[in-house]
Parts: structure tokens; sequence; C-alpha cells
């Protein structure tokens, strides 16, 4: 990867880091050949690569595939991969004062009842 000629090179420790993650997922091993190190793609790797998730992600919809547990790790990435789903508390606003407090104790309240408090 480090020798591919991108339009605009990433730095190169960027590429190493990622080439690193990539190894400790097994998506990728390392071979010496002619006294170099070189990193190939491993049949997990190449499952990952089907995959239009992050490699880390991929990796726990394979390995869940094997053991039985699809639908846990479907619900967990897809957990993982929103950001915070609500609306922030500081985001609501009301026309006066008085209104956007009222606003935001509702909404606290909604959220309590969610959690089952």
């Amino acid at each position: 990867v480090i020798n591919f000629p991108f339009p605009s090179a990433p730095d190169p420790e960027t590429l190493q880091a990622a080439e690193d993650r990539l190894i400790k997922l097994g998506a990728l091993a390392t071979t010496t050949k002619d006294g170099r190190t070189e990193a190939r793609i491993t049949p997990l790797g190449r499952t990952l690569s089907v995959f239009p998730l992050a490699p880390a992600y991929a990796k726990v919809i394979a390995m869940a595939n094997q053991h039985d547990l699809m639908p846990h790790a479907i619900l967990l990435i897809a957990a993982l991969s929103v950001r915070e789903p609500m609306v922030p508390i500081s985001s609501i606003r009301g026309d006066t004062d008085e209104d956007t407090k009222e606003k935001m104790t509702e909404v606290l309240k909604l959220r309590r009842g969610w959690c089952g408090k």
C-alpha cells in the first residue's frame, strides 16, 4: 500500500498505523521475502473487504456468522455506528425562556421514562 500511486499520498505513519490495525485484525499477514517484510491479504481479509463497513465491524459480522450470533452483532454495530440518537437538550429552544425550560423538562421526563426511571 505504501508504494501505491495515490493522487494525494497520505502520511506514511497513517498508512503504517492502518496496516498494523489490519494485521491485528487478521485481515493481513506478514511474510518476509528477500529481507523485506510484506503484508498480504488473508482469507479473512478478503471476507472483510466484501462488507461496506470499517474492518473491525466487518470482522464482528464475519465472526458472528460463524457463531450464530448475527442478530446480536447487527444490533451492536448499528448502535455503535450512529452518533448520539437523541437531540441534545441544549439545542431545544422555545419562544420564551420559560417555554424553553418547559420543553427541556418534558424531554428529560420522556428520556427518564425510556430508561425506566
